[in-house]
């Protein structure tokens, strides 16, 4: 398999696990509102042909439709009224969670922009974009840690004059100076 083809960034747009778990919720409290609907409309046109069974030869003083249709319509409306409050707990539900990873993003974010690449606290988040970020600062720590370690072995009290000290000084920078454009490029 072509390796930028494995690199190349994917945009998940949902969490598996709470998509999952909203889903299923979602279809139980839909199987639930069906059935509890169509109980409760079966009981109401039960007792409205119980009550207008026997009244065949009397004169019909409300529509039949008007009243084989009010049970429906409350039906609907109850069904449409507890969709909404569904969709406003789930979506409460994904803003709680989506504001708990991007807190611990911006955490991350804060110590990165402060140059502060110590180890990474505990963090309780498991999200996918925030192991990216702890992988890339563990990156960066070692790279920097390199840089360093690089810049120690140049004796600042050498004698620059030296054809060999510059040389190598120069071979150390070229190195510092690789794993920088190294960082840039992305590699």
């Amino acid at each position: 398999m072509n390796i930028a083809i494995m690199h190349r960034r994917h945009i998940q747009y949902v969490d598996a696990v709470l998509q999952k778990w909203l889903m299923v919720v979602l279809i139980v409290l839909e199987v639930a509102l069906i059935v509890g609907g169509l109980f409760v409309l079966h009981s109401e046109l039960s007792a409205i042909i119980e009550e207008n069974l026997y009244r065949v030869h009397q004169p019909a003083n409300q529509g039949v439709l008007d009243v084989l249709l009010t049970p429906l319509l409350t039906i609907m409306t109850g069904l449409v009224a507890v969709n909404v409050l569904a969709l406003a707990v789930a979506e409460g539900a994904w803003a709680v969670y989506v504001n708990s990873v991007l807190t611990d993003f911006r955490e991350l974010m804060a110590r990165t922009q402060a140059l502060d690449l110590r180890d990474d606290p505990e963090i309780s988040s498991r999200h996918e974009v925030i192991k990216k970020m702890i992988n890339w600062r563990a990156l960066e720590r070692s790279r920097c840690g390199a840089i360093q370690a690089d810049l120690s072995a140049i004796d600042t009290d050498a004698d620059f004059s030296d054809p060999a000290v510059q040389d190598h000084a120069l071979t150390i920078l070229r190195d510092i100076s690789k794993q920088i454009a190294a960082t840039k490029s992305g590699s």
